[in-house]
């Protein structure tokens, strides 16, 4: 099978990463080829040799190439679409392509809530243009010769209750955690001061406010008792981030792992996620984990089980819980083992298993 995977871009971030994870399984097997607009920005994310890419567009970093770079890959998807087997694409900008491709197989993979990513992040108070981009994504989601697939069912749920009349909403995909990378470090410290690790990204949504009113919230004594890390690709610098904490940059997923593999406690504090992958992983890699009850995590996420959880956009019930973590081994541990037994319920072999047989099936 011939398979095209449209992103809306090359660099490192969850939607981005999901595709490219999946195309690489069905690239053992299939031809694949991960289409995208060049964009400005580092890192990028190291795709598998076996995927043919193609970065449309210019070689220009300046943020005004996306525009001119999103059409240029318009242009070559008209040109080369009658040449694939299936076409799979995601994100808020990609996806307003999808109506105007017009093809037999032809699927919007949808990891979140696009119009909420837009109000929040980059149209925020910009009501006309949030106004033209609802249109166009509202066609492409509804469009009948546009299969939707979804990430969880709580971006299913979501989809449904903005788009009622669709009908049958489309499958589940979920993704996965690779396990040779994300596992628990062999030898873990354990001594004190422990380590409490976060991802941390300057949109709304993510919660990083929260974040850091739950630390100010903490005793200055608590706080003290561990290493704060944020992790990033993301500039940080205007959210007001205190010097207690160190920001650590990965250039990949082993350098990701790494640090995570590090990690005591990791702490997931998002209003709203479609999966909530980076919980996930650091479950994968031994930490005891916090998050928010985010909608998405509820596929593997229980409160006392696996995790700690909390209302969104509550720093005092964050804090409440890194406070009981710091000071209770016991429950550290066994959240983190049941954490490494959960996650080894996703594999991306698996999801991709799962998205080769919809894709099969496609009349």
């Amino acid at each position: 099978m011939n398979i095209l995977f449209i992103t809306p871009s090359d660099k490192t971030g969850g939607g981005n990463r999901v595709m490219f994870e999946l195309a690489a399984r069905l690239s053992r097997r299939h031809r694949v080829t991960c289409a995208f607009p060049r964009s400005p920005g580092r890192p990028k994310y190291r795709i598998a040799p076996e995927i043919r890419t193609v970065a449309a567009g210019f070689g220009s970093e300046h943020k005004y190439s996306v525009l001119p770079n999103l059409l240029s890959l318009y242009g070559w998807l008209t040109a080369n679409k009658n040449g694939f087997d299936a076409i799979v694409s995601t994100g808020q900008i990609t996806g307003i392509l999808l109506p105007y491709l017009r093809h037999r197989r032809l699927f919007n993979y949808i990891q979140s809530d696009e119009y909420a990513i837009m109000e929040q992040g980059h149209l925020r108070g910009r009501p006309l243009l949030l106004g033209l981009y609802s249109r166009l994504m509202s066609r492409s989601l509804v469009s009948p010769g546009i299969r939707c697939l979804f990430n969880s069912e709580f971006s299913l749920r979501a989809f449904t209750s903005r788009h009622p009349g669709r009908g049958d909403p489309g499958a589940i995909i979920h993704p996965g955690v690779d396990a040779t990378v994300f596992r628990p470090a062999l030898h873990r410290d354990g001594r004190a001061p422990l380590t409490i690790a976060s991802l941390a990204r300057p949109h709304a949504l993510k919660g990083l406010d929260v974040l850091l009113r739950a630390y100010r919230d903490l005793p200055a004594e608590t706080r003290a008792m561990a290493r704060w890390r944020l992790i990033t690709t993301d500039d940080l610098q205007k959210c007001g981030v205190p010097g207690s904490f160190e920001i650590i940059r990965p250039q990949n997923d082993t350098e990701l792992a790494g640090l995570l593999q590090q990690a005591d406690i990791f702490l997931s504090t998002s209003l709203w996620e479609g999966f909530g992958l980076p919980a996930l992983e650091a479950m994968a890699c031994g930490c005891a984990v916090v998050t928010s009850r985010n909608g998405g995590c509820d596929e593997y996420a229980v409160h006392g089980r696996n995790c700690l959880t909390y209302p969104p956009g509550d720093p005092a019930a964050l804090a409440g819980h890194v406070q009981n973590l710091l000071g209770d081994s016991a429950l550290r541990s066994r959240l983190a083992a049941e954490g490494v037994r959960t996650a080894r319920r996703f594999s991306w072999e698996a999801s991709a298993g799962r998205l080769l047989e919809i894709l099969e099936g496609a009349p």
